[in-house]
């Protein structure tokens, strides 16, 4: 990343709508952290998206779970 693009960072707080994100960056972070500890089909079952939002009948909030929540866009 160059200075140019670092100073293009913008940080914010999160916000409704930011859910479905949020959601894909904690799978695919239990994901690399447990492969080989948990057993795939396992760590997949615990990590499949679509079934955990089609189950709940609804999308899922992560902002509730934590007090605040920052996220990065670039600008």
């Amino acid at each position: 990343m160059t200075a140019e693009e670092i100073s293009m960072v913008h940080i914010r707080r999160a916000q409704a709508g930011d859910e479905e994100t949020l959601a894909r960056i904690q799978t695919e972070s239990w994901r690399a952290a447990f492969a080989g500890i948990v057993p795939a089909e396992l760590l997949t079952q615990c990590t499949n998206l679509a079934h955990g939002f089609a189950a709940s009948g609804k999308k899922q909030s992560a902002l509730g779970a934590v007090e605040e929540m920052y996220v990065k866009e670039r600008q």
